[in-house]
């Protein structure tokens, strides 16, 4: 097992809560409640039942999310990624739900 510092450590220990979640991709708290009772979102909940993201699972979720659809994209010649069930809106320079 590779030795781990400090700081990579704490970094693995940071998390965030549903609503932090809401906020940075602009959807409201209760799809993120829902994305992380179905297992959609890499989620843990506490003994007091409060759900928790860690900041890395939510990374390795976006960066899966945008490799997937880039395969699909390439396929398609489409050059416009974006991650499965959110879009990327260049003014607001967040991610919204693509609403159907």
């Amino acid at each position: 097992m590779e030795d781990k510092n400090l700081q990579e450590i704490q970094n693995e220990m940071q998390c965030l809560t549903p609503e932090e979640v809401a906020r940075l991709f602009d959807i409201h708290k209760e799809r993120v409640y829902l994305f992380c009772r179905k297992g959609i979102l890499p989620a843990f909940k506490l003994n007091n039942g409060i759900w928790r993201i860690p900041l890395y699972k939510l990374k390795e979720f976006i960066e899966d999310r945008i490799n997937s659809s880039k395969k699909v994209n390439k396929e398609t010649e489409d050059k416009t990624a974006d991650i499965k069930g959110l879009r990327w809106n260049q003014r607001t320079g967040r991610y919204e739900v693509i609403r159907q």
